[in-house]
């Protein structure tokens, strides 16, 4: 199964009404066109099919970003936001969240009002895994949208962060 076909056949099987965009195979690699995902028609789409939401992923996938039923995109810093805030909330939070230097101070402030220590690794997502595991916490993100868990996998992975986003109840 290609990559570009596992997201939409991961949804459908939990039950999603899924309209596919740009899940058609090119010859462009990972790079191609970088940050493409970020830039992508999900908000107009999103808005145009009355959806829910919408989910981009970047060219291999370690990346997610997703746009609200009203079009506004939702980057990794609020994903890790709310998988945290979800976390805390069944007590399942293990330790605080690790962001970047380019995370936004909104989500520091956001995090700390509900008593999640936060720290900042240098750009990239080999620094945000090293204060991970430096400080023994399970959940790290790039605003770009690359998101960490390590009580899931033990790197970046758009589509088990959306997953996670996924299962929370929404608030």
């Amino acid at each position: 199964m290609r990559l570009i076909n596992i997201a939409p056949n991961v949804l459908r099987e939990l039950g999603a009404n899924v309209i596919a965009i740009g899940c058609e195979p090119n010859r462009c690699k990972h790079q191609c066109r970088s940050g493409g995902y970020r830039r992508s028609r999900a908000p107009a789409r999103v808005l145009a099919e009355k959806a829910d939401l919408g989910i981009a992923f970047d060219g291999d996938g370690d990346r997610v970003i997703m746009v609200d039923h009203e079009g506004n995109k939702v980057d990794g810093d609020q994903i890790m936001y709310i998988i945290a805030r979800e976390g805390l909330r069944q007590g399942q939070l293990r330790g605080g969240a690790v962001g970047t230097l380019m995370s936004n101070m909104g989500l520091e402030l956001a995090l700390k009002q509900l008593g999640i220590p936060f720290a900042r690794a240098k750009v990239g997502d080999r620094y945000v895994l090293e204060k991970m595991q430096e400080k023994g916490w399970r959940i790290g993100a790039e605003n770009s949208g690359h998101v960490i868990l390590l009580d899931k996998t033990t790197t970046g992975d758009g589509i088990v962060a959306g997953l996670q986003v996924l299962a929370g109840d929404g608030t």
